[in-house]
């Protein structure tokens, strides 16, 4: 239905032995974070855009607002997350994940966030 919605704008609906048809003047929009998933149909129907990476100073203010407001860190802890990450990925996910793993506002416990993520393979390269 959506393949022919997007393709035609006209909804089809079986009743009782009658078909409906509705024409509607519509869009689709979507987001996702990965295209390869999707089947071929269906992507055809969309224009792809990909959106750049942060660079490393969007990715450091971007950690340091998240988790300053939202997860309610120490600016210099969050801070010391967003210099420390920055080398590893840009996955702000990535920071709220180390941020929500420690047990102590430190660098210390930072490090040790980091180092444990690290060696058990995680989402730290």
């Amino acid at each position: 239905m959506l393949l022919s919605l997007m393709e035609t704008g006209i909804v089809s609906e079986l009743k009782t032995g009658r078909t409906e048809e509705v024409r509607l003047n519509t869009r689709v929009y979507a987001a996702c974070n990965d295209v390869t998933g999707l089947a071929e149909e269906l992507r055809s129907r969309f224009i792809v855009f990909r959106i750049r990476e942060y660079s490393a100073a969007d990715y450091k203010k971007v950690v340091l607002r998240v988790l300053t407001e939202r997860e309610r860190i120490d600016e210099g802890i969050a801070r010391y997350i967003a210099n420390r990450l920055v080398k590893m990925t840009r996955d702000v996910r990535c920071a709220v994940h180390v941020s929500r793993l420690m047990t102590e506002p430190t660098k210390e416990e930072v490090d040790r966030v980091i180092k444990i993520l690290k060696d058990y393979d995680s989402f730290l390269v």
